[in-house]
């Protein structure tokens, strides 16, 4: 039976034989009520309602969850996933963005709603790593260089682009603004339809789209997808249209532009600030120190 090392840290750990369940009042569904998180057999626990930490942890597969009221952190070595999701500290039923290591390869996730600096948002990855709490394992994620797009070390926190992929040149890329628009044609608009992945026109009528693809270094938005009827109402296709000829029409009037979505911006290092205070050994004080002669 193979177990993977553990580091030392603070956390009163309990185990079980049996499979347990716990829930946390600060992690909750996005009905409001608490998840219920399983306990599974001879698995590690710690429930610190004071700090607010939960934290359980599985040495056979080298697996942990912890999460307090700004983030929750997994490592699973044993699926080769680990991710870090932020929590809305207005709103502990939203989840914000997210860094992931899938199989070794290291991506930054927006949710098409989130504008941040990929930088800051590695740092803080590489800060949860470096926590006994979070990352309880002496052994780090694996990373597979040669076929990602973000390339990184983790253990000398350093994170650049791949040199062989073209058309991006900083790793802090610039989002778009705008994430979602709507619009409406008269005449037909060139496109690119998806499902018969060949050049098509899109339809006169009513859309709302979706921004998919922007300019890295300055923002701008490339292309825009949209669902539309075509063939007299009977076949629903989707379409990737150029942004530029369509924002010409919205300028001269003849394609008039509704409501607009814009990103919101994100800045990870108050959460993780949270996060590492919250998990911080709590020093002695009052009777504790009398007790201990301190």
């Amino acid at each position: 039976m193979t177990m993977y090392e553990e580091r030392d840290s603070y956390l009163k750990l309990t185990t079980s034989a049996k499979k347990r369940t716990v829930a946390a009042p600060w992690f909750l569904t996005g009905m409001g009520d608490p998840y219920q998180m399983d306990i599974p057999e001879n698995a590690k626990a710690c429930y610190d309602p004071r700090q607010k930490i939960l934290h359980i942890r599985e040495p056979e597969r080298g697996s942990s969850t912890t999460i307090t009221p700004s983030v929750r952190v997994r490592i699973d070595h044993a699926e080769d996933f680990h991710d870090i999701e932020f929590i809305d500290l207005e709103d502990p039923t939203k989840l914000l963005a997210g860094i992931y290591i899938n199989e070794g390869v290291l991506s930054f996730e927006d949710k098409q709603l989130f504008a941040f600096s990929n930088t800051l948002m590695f740092q803080s990855l590489c800060r949860f790593l470096a926590s006994p709490v979070f990352n309880p394992w002496v052994k780090l994620p694996h990373i597979q260089n040669d076929r990602a797009f973000y390339q990184c070390n983790l253990e000398a926190g350093e994170l650049w682009l791949n040199p062989e992929i073209e058309g991006a040149t900083v790793v802090d890329r610039v989002h778009s603004e705008i994430t979602y628009l709507t619009f409406e044609i008269s005449t037909p608009l060139p496109a690119w339809n998806k499902d018969t992945r060949q050049d098509d026109m899109l339809p006169p009528g009513r859309y709302d789209a979706e921004v998919i693809k922007a300019d890295h270094d300055t923002g701008d938005v490339i292309t825009v997808r949209a669902d539309g009827w075509i063939k007299d109402g009977t076949e629903l296709c989707t379409f990737h249209i150029p942004f530029a000829p369509l924002y010409e029409r919205m300028q001269d009037g003849t394609a008039p532009a509704g409501a607009f979505s814009y990103r919101i911006p994100f800045d990870p290092r108050e959460h993780t600030d949270l996060a590492l205070r919250a998990a911080a050994p709590q020093a002695k004080t009052g009777l504790f120190r009398k007790l201990l002669g301190n």
